[in-house]
């Protein structure tokens, strides 16, 4: 399954999708971008989240990256 998301950085909207990889217990997602694998977002606690890439980018964006996981499950 496949949670849309869109955001901005660095001045530009940017359109792409989180999944969920098997067996991964519902606290990982990968995000991808036009086909490119972008980082992945982690669920630490109880809505805590961290968002990892290889540039070490987009911290910041975690909070909101969690926000669209849960609204696409409630």
């Amino acid at each position: 399954m496949n949670i849309p998301v869109s955001f901005e950085w660095k001045g530009k909207k940017h359109v792409g999708y989180f999944s969920e990889p098997h067996g991964s217990g519902g606290n990982i997602w990968f995000l991808t971008v036009n086909k490119y694998h972008w980082g992945q977002l982690i669920l630490k606690h109880h809505n805590e989240w961290a968002f990892y890439n290889s540039k070490d980018e987009m911290k910041e964006l975690a909070d909101y990256f969690g926000d669209c996981i849960v609204a696409w499950y409630q």
